[in-house]
């Protein structure tokens, strides 16, 4: 059951939200009303409460509101046993006092599912360029334009810089003719000129347009948080070349340099301590590697590696990021061609 959790329960769910929840999730949900009750002693999982119940109902709790709320589905709707088992959770008040309200939960789901525009090929028109509209021009699976967006998404700045996306196999030509002769992503349009580079343009997001600061204003957390971002390069080319080598050994330095870098501040567990846009600069990054080294090296970069681990699953909590995610399958697709 605790595998069956993140590695079809939520995914299946989760995927639900673009196409037939009703039909899309009947075989998970199901799955769970089967598998409620097998015991004798108890209505939880395993017969009395367990981890197990501990691990399923923060999904559950939100899956059960949204998909009720926006698409009216009772996902307990001939499911006698998961109502009562939703009904035993909810009499837990180690629970109760964690369950997060209705309202967060559905505008959450909403956020992460907001329609994304389709990217612009070789066949598109350009928008009208340098009208006042402020751009990001990006691109959906490239790590490197994910920085800006999800900075642009952490200030809360969707409505004031719009996305235009780009298919960069087969990007249109006006792009590198008419916006960026480095015919690259990303590249923000503002105040009738386009700057460039991801690690320049989360500082530009950052120091131009309102919203909170992604930067501390204490001079020792700066001073590292420039040293962390330098260190960037090397962390990239490091991990890129292990996947033609030996990424166990390859990856050990670089992989150990975050651990060590990690907690260093005790008042968060980011990199400078609260969140910063040194996290924004390599979560993108270390999304993919731990996706591609798990899948085709079985090589788990967070492997006796706790503060990085605790680092990821924080970085998973955060909305502005979840929002920008690739799917893993994409992920190893593109990797695997590049690799070819």
């Amino acid at each position: 059951m605790l595998k069956y959790v993140d590695t079809t329960f939520i995914k299946v769910v989760f995927g639900s939200f673009k196409g037939d929840p009703a039909k899309d999730t009947a075989s998970v949900f199901d799955h769970l009303e089967n598998a409620l009750q097998k015991f004798d002693d108890g209505l939880f999982f395993l017969g009395d409460l367990s981890l197990v119940d501990v691990a399923y109902i923060p999904f559950v709790q939100r899956f059960q509101v949204f998909l009720g709320e926006v698409f009216k589905y009772d996902i307990t709707a001939g499911r006698p046993k998961l109502a009562a088992w939703i009904e035993e959770m909810n009499k837990m008040v180690a629970y109760t006092q964690t369950i997060t309200d209705s309202e967060y939960v559905i505008n959450f789901f909403k956020n992460v599912l907001e329609d994304r525009p389709a990217p612009l090929d070789a066949t598109a028109d350009p928008p009208a360029l340098f009208d006042g509209t402020t751009r990001l021009y990006t691109s959906y699976g490239c790590p490197y334009a994910q920085r800006v967006w999800i900075t642009r998404n952490l200030k809360g700045l969707q409505e004031k810089i719009k996305l235009v996306p780009l298919d960069l196999g087969n990007r249109p030509a006006w792009y590198k003719e008419k916006v960026y002769p480095e015919n690259k992503v990303p590249a923000l349009e503002h105040n009738g000129k386009i700057i460039g580079e991801s690690l320049d343009l989360i500082k530009y997001l950052d120091n131009t347009f309102e919203g909170p600061s992604l930067l501390p204003e204490d001079q020792a957390k700066r001073e590292f948080g420039e040293e962390l971002l330098k260190y960037t390069d090397t962390f990239i080319k490091t991990m890129w070349v292990s996947l033609k080598a030996d990424p166990f050994k390859e990856t050990a330095p670089v992989l150990d340099y975050l651990e060590n870098s990690l907690y260093k501040f005790e008042d968060g567990p980011f990199f400078l301590g609260q969140f910063s846009l040194v996290d924004i600069a390599y979560i993108p990054f270390t999304e993919r590697f731990q996706i591609i080294l798990n899948e085709l090296f079985e090589c788990e970069i967070a492997a006796e590696r706790p503060k990085l681990s605790a680092w990821i699953e924080e970085m998973n909590k955060i909305d502005a990021y979840a929002q920008t995610k690739t799917d893993s399958k994409e992920i190893v697709e593109i990797f695997k061609r590049k690799l070819m």
